[in-house]
């Protein structure tokens, strides 16, 4: 996929004939860039002069791609995806974005959390993130607490997880986020306890909490670093679910243009 390609290993034609090569016919990339590039640069918070002064176009030239008055060339798709941090395959239509996570609680790591009036079905979000793709449908997410596991996770870290959970028996030995018949919830590693049905929990810098019994258990799907949270606006989640998932009837309406396009695309790089 696009996203797991590093920038500055292609040329700029050679990158961007692939993303032609990848592109289903009838969807042409560069208007589907043109409907998305408004909708992430207002999630990044990002400026229609910023976004110009990256790109090196000029403001009214990002207003005009906006309104879908003049397309963009790949390669300003490519400086615009750089600025907005967002993947070339993503701006074009090759991926879908991946739907918001929702940061359902605090998890310890260092301090316990009550979780005693929870119920993790139906629960308000203390907010929502960007979160990775390819994240199961039941992802929720944690953000750590204390410093316990540190240096593994940093206060303010988020880590994503199963809503439904796991057995038990597969997380023995590793880093887990874990709910107690106490009602507290953690960060740690579980061990066996000293008998059947009890659980050692370890950290990094901690005491061990020996023999808790767990009512909940799940592994650690995806670590969001505190630095790296987004934390999306109620105004950018309504544009992320506005996602385009299949080509217009117009869109497929321009296979003709698009076969030229790929057609002069391939000469550029031949020469």
């Amino acid at each position: 996929m696009f996203s797991d390609l590093p920038y500055g290993k292609y040329q700029v034609k050679q990158f961007c004939q692939l993303a032609l090569d990848r592109r289903p016919m009838g969807a042409d990339p560069c208007q589907m860039a043109t409907t998305r590039i408004r909708e992430y640069r207002e999630a990044a918070q990002v400026s229609q002069e910023q976004l110009a002064d990256a790109v090196g176009i000029s403001v009214s030239q990002i207003s005009r791609i906006e309104r879908g008055e003049r397309e963009p060339r790949l390669d300003e798709i490519i400086r615009v995806s750089l600025r907005l941090g967002v993947p070339v395959a993503i701006l074009i239509g090759e991926e879908d974005e991946a739907p918001p996570i929702d940061v359902v609680g605090r998890i310890g790591a260092g301090g316990s959390i009550d979780t005693s009036s929870e119920q993790l079905d139906g629960i308000q979000p203390l907010y929502r993130i960007e979160a990775p793709l390819g994240l199961p449908e039941d992802a929720i997410a944690f953000e750590i607490y204390g410093e316990s596991m540190w240096p593994r996770y940093d206060h303010g870290d988020v880590i994503i997880c199963s809503r439904h959970g796991n057995d038990i028996k597969g997380v023995i030995g590793f880093e887990a986020a874990v709910a107690t018949d106490k009602g507290e919830r953690y960060l740690k590693r579980v061990i066996e306890g000293s008998r059947r049905g009890l659980f050692n929990l370890e950290s990094h810098n901690a005491p061990v909490m020996r023999d808790q019994r767990i009512v909940w258990v799940s592994d650690v799907l995806s670590v969001v670093r505190a630095s790296q949270v987004r934390k999306l606006s109620e105004h950018a989640r309504r544009k992320i679910r506005q996602r385009l998932r299949k080509p217009t009837r117009a869109q497929r309406s321009l296979n003709v243009t698009w076969c030229r396009k790929r057609r002069r695309a391939r000469e550029d790089v031949a020469r």
